[in-house]
């Protein structure tokens, strides 16, 4: 007869059970997490990204996701879910690469939407450094916005490549939480005061 403290020690690790964006376990295991981001992110179940998810998923089982709030944001979160467990590690990367396109696309500011405010920083911090007064040319403007650019990549892929990285052994729902509020602190936004200014 076995003895029950060895049976204990070779059950504690049990395989994960098999998770997919419609069952019961996958919504279980994010269900309070996805009431939290549903008080925080009013639109995130009818959000384009979210529909996307929809018929994603539809095309992959044949079935519809349900309307349902809940289902709908479980969804969604379970994408990110399929990309990180991926065991292929070439189409774990292409899915990575896939977002951070995707993000770049969303969210990347576009070179004729940089504010004029940026460049005339730029100009006062050179003037301030002593180099004397810049110049705000094209070729000017031309430099910051790559830079700008090229800055809030960076930022973005360092951002997925810790959120999709083993030491961020947090719950989806969490994840996506903190990147999306991440997404919302430095934004550049062209905006003009009372008086008509930028």
């Amino acid at each position: 007869m076995p003895d029950k403290q060895q049976n204990q020690n070779t059950d504690t690790k049990q395989p994960k059970p098999s998770l997919s964006a419609g069952s019961e376990s996958y919504l279980a295991e994010q269900t309070e997490g996805i009431k939290f981001l549903r008080s925080k992110f009013k639109d995130l179940h009818s959000s384009p990204e979210a529909s996307s998810a929809a018929r994603r998923s539809k095309d992959k089982t044949g079935e519809k996701v349900p309307q349902k709030p809940e289902a709908r944001i479980a969804n969604y979160l379970y994408r990110f879910r399929e990309i990180m467990d991926n065991k292929d590690d070439t189409e774990r990367q292409r899915g990575i690469e896939w977002l951070k396109n995707a993000m770049y696309r969303l969210h990347v500011i576009k070179p004729d939407k940089v504010p004029e405010s940026e460049y005339l920083l730029e100009q006062r911090i050179a003037r301030e450094l002593g180099h004397g007064d810049v110049e705000i040319t094209e070729e000017f403007k031309e430099r910051k916005n790559a830079q700008i650019i090229n800055n809030q990549k960076e930022s973005l892929d360092r951002w997925i490549d810790y959120l999709f990285s083993p030491d961020a052994d947090y719950p989806d729902w969490a994840k996506y939480w903190a990147f999306r509020s991440m997404l919302n602190m430095g934004k550049f936004e062209k905006k003009e005061d009372e008086h008509g200014k930028e």
